[in-house]
């Protein structure tokens, strides 16, 4: 059975990311029982709800989401949310739905919480004497995105990354995002880096972002002015 004509969502195995737009008449149809019916009977058991580009949450949305958490805990299934913005996450924990409804900072967190790391269509960027290099590079689209697994203190791997953006901009990315949830640390060298790709996304007329970076980064960044380029948040 086919997913609805105004789904937008990406399947991992058994569990599926269904994204909201943010337009509250085409939610409530996503957020429908006859959708998740749908769905259910692909034999999806797991489902995250995307909610990046949901920029308000009314009474009714919170009402629509436990309902549809009890109509899927009914059928054997269960519900998540990930990627709330802050206003968003302070109506969800202030109305205790987190306790019932598990969220999620990011969608690599997710995959990570539920071992979906097999069907996420990542690939490990490998250098040329075939030693892992430390990031995963996840395609989406035209998204891009580049997670960082480390500080990033050797050269090496930081051209790597660079060949790795370049190539995507050649290959037609529409967007360059750099995670640094896994990153503790980054170096006065991959500053450097991270300047030259955002020129080489500014060239190409494409968007460049950072993401999910800790306290500390956040601070190097904007002490470099990397964070205002890249959109960090103060």
């Amino acid at each position: 059975m086919n997913s609805p004509r105004n789904l937008r969502m990406k399947r991992m195995g058994g569990a599926a990311i269904v994204c909201l737009s943010g337009e509250n008449d085409s939610d409530r149809d996503v957020l429908s029982d006859a959708t998740f019916e749908t769905l259910l009977s692909d034999q999806i058991t797991l489902f995250a709800l995307d909610l990046e580009r949901v920029t308000f949450f009314y009474s009714a949305s919170v009402n629509r989401l436990v309902r549809l958490s009890h109509f899927l805990t009914e059928r054997h299934a269960s519900l998540c949310l990930l990627n709330a913005r802050p206003f968003v996450q302070r109506v969800l924990e202030s109305t205790n739905l987190t306790r019932c409804i598990p969220l999620y900072h990011s969608e690599y967190e997710f995959v990570m919480a539920h071992s979906l790391i097999d069907h996420y269509g990542m690939k490990q960027t490998t250098t040329a004497t075939d030693k892992t290099t430390s990031f995963i590079q996840e395609v989406n689209g035209l998204v891009r995105t580049f997670r960082l697994l480390g500080s990033f203190v050797e050269e090496k791997e930081l051209e790597v990354l660079i060949q790795e953006v370049q190539q995507a901009l050649a290959d037609g990315a529409g967007e360059i995002v750099l995670d640094l949830q896994q990153a503790d640390f980054i170096s006065s060298l991959a500053i450097g880096r991270f300047l030259a790709i955002h020129r080489l996304c500014a060239e190409k007329k494409v968007i460049s972002r950072i993401v999910h970076a800790n306290e500390m980064v956040r601070d190097i960044l904007h002490l470099t002015d990397v964070g205002t380029f890249f959109g960090v948040p103060q």
